[in-house]
């Protein structure tokens, strides 16, 4: 579980992946009470489209794509924007191969998109995520998630094993070429 704030507007932001949260519900009350953020993202719901929104949490408006399409139990992804926010979303995404939601934001004239991804491990390529990043518009991105991508070592930016590790090695090139940030290491 990590837990920020986006600098402009001080927006605060929570991702967990919680690897299953039917029965993990109350912890999840828990961390909303303890941190208050304004948008939370889970990774690896393993939510089923009978379990309704409510019975996840109160006070925010969820997003969710949930795995639905035959392969197997486990993934799925959500997003949670609170009610007593001014935050809009404008436009929903979803990606399928790996499990991609992404809204566009807007919180008091900053737009930004907010990503939260689940790469199944199964799949040996981080291709679709790579795709959509690179037909994103945007330069303002928030990415949470996870990418199953055991080895890199995000301390030096380098992989930790000199397998063939095709899918690691795109994925660090991606990354040193968009500027982006790790903040979990």
């Amino acid at each position: 579980m990590s837990s920020t704030n986006i600098t402009e507007n001080n927006i605060r932001v929570l991702a967990w992946n919680c690897n299953g949260i039917s029965r993990k519900r109350h912890h999840l009350e828990n961390l909303l009470l303890r941190h208050k953020p304004h948008i939370f993202a889970l990774s690896e719901t393993k939510l089923v489209p009978e379990i309704t929104d409510k019975e996840i949490c109160n006070g925010y408006t969820l997003f969710r794509y949930d795995r639905t399409f035959g392969i197997g139990r486990g993934g799925g992804v959500l997003i949670g924007i609170a009610d007593s926010t001014n935050i809009k979303v404008s436009e929903v995404s979803k990606v399928d191969d790996g499990e991609l939601l992404a809204l566009n934001l807007d919180v008091s004239g900053f737009s930004f998109v907010f990503v939260v991804y689940y790469h199944r491990p199964s799949i040996k390529h981080v291709d679709d995520f790579l795709r959509w990043y690179c037909n994103l518009m945007s330069a303002k991105t928030v990415i949470v998630g996870d990418f199953n991508l055991p080895h890199i070592d995000w301390s030096t930016q380098t992989l930790k094993t000199r397998d063939d590790l095709y899918m690691h090695q795109s994925f660090l090139e991606f990354y040193a070429c968009n500027d982006l940030l790790q903040l979990v290491n």
